[in-house]
């Protein structure tokens, strides 16, 4: 090799190092890139109530339980006349009601959200219609 070559052989070489640690870092990311789950279920289409409650004046009450409440809480968040969704828990002693341990299984509560809703603007059987399309797994 001469001197002329000598430089040009090295940066070959200093690139072909850099190609393969991008591509190496490339294949890395590929490998441990986090995919969207598919485990979102489509909304099951759930008929509407054949007899529901009439429409009263003021606010109403409900609680529904299922799997996450966070889930359960954003669903009921954009329905129409609903005017509050909040988290917590049903079941179980105060002292163990605690995001981390309630996860175990083993505590006796669930997760839960209380919905204040308008009866004169959304009926319990359409809550119902929405928890058993969407919310509830």
């Amino acid at each position: 090799m001469t001197g002329i070559e000598k430089p040009a052989a090295k940066r070959l070489t200093n690139f072909a190092r850099g190609a393969l640690a991008a591509l190496m870092l490339a294949a890395a990311g590929a490998a441990l890139w986090q995919t969207p789950a598919i485990s979102a279920e489509k909304a099951v289409v759930i008929p509407p109530p054949a007899m529901d409650e009439k429409p009263a004046a003021g606010t109403a009450k409900a609680i529904f339980a299922g799997g996450c409440f966070w889930g359960v809480q954003g669903v009921f968040q954009h329905v129409k006349g609903v005017t509050s969704a909040v988290s917590g828990y049903a079941g179980g002693d105060k002292d163990t009601a605690v995001y981390e341990t309630v996860g175990t299984g083993r505590t006796g509560h669930a997760e839960a959200v209380e919905i204040t809703y308008e009866p004169s603007e959304v009926t319990y059987g359409q809550l119902l219609q929405v928890y058993f399309s969407v919310a509830h797994n």
